[in-house]
């Protein structure tokens, strides 16, 4: 051990280290830290995959967003709102496990309360409403929709409930 100070000058002054898009990317596309923190989405014929790195414990971490979710998120509506809209009709939720979000002022968008399984951080995957959107839309262009009707229903409900909550 020793308490010699080394700052690499010779590597660090010739990149601008982990932050260089040019030997920290990933294919060459983007930077090392973005790479590991940026979720990636996979849109599926059940929902929206994330994969994504835990921010606590750096374990990769996989959530499913599903259709009806990003309905509501597309006009910013909270889905447990809605949720609780449809049950007053006397309807249940159509997901499997209905999930409360929340929104990030920050980033314009809405995520879902979920941890991670090994250390409990908060995961963090934020849609904005126009990614929602484009998500909801490649499903109805597959036929991952089932039932593209009750979609629009869900849809006037969302619009309808974001009306109502309080402007962020």
């Amino acid at each position: 051990m020793t308490n010699a100070f080394d700052g690499f000058p010779d590597v660090i002054g010739g990149s601008a280290g982990i932050f260089d898009h040019n030997s920290a990317s990933v294919a060459g596309q983007h930077g090392g830290l973005s790479a590991h923190d940026t979720p990636q989405t996979n849109p599926t014929r059940f929902g929206v995959a994330v994969l994504m790195a835990c921010r606590g414990c750096g374990r990769p971490a996989q959530l499913m967003i599903e259709y009806p979710e990003l309905i509501c998120v597309q006009y910013n509506a909270f889905p447990q709102n809605v949720w609780a809209a449809l049950q007053q009709l006397g309807r249940h939720p159509p997901v499997q496990e209905p999930t409360m979000w929340e929104y990030s002022a920050a980033n314009a968008g809405m995520f879902p309360i979920k941890q991670c399984g090994w250390c409990r951080t908060p995961l963090v995957p934020i849609f904005t409403p126009e990614e929602a959107q484009a998500h909801v839309n490649k499903a109805l262009q597959s036929g991952w929709i089932q039932d593209p009707a009750a979609a629009q229903q869900l849809a006037q409900l969302a619009y309808q409930v974001a009306k109502q909550q309080p402007a962020r």
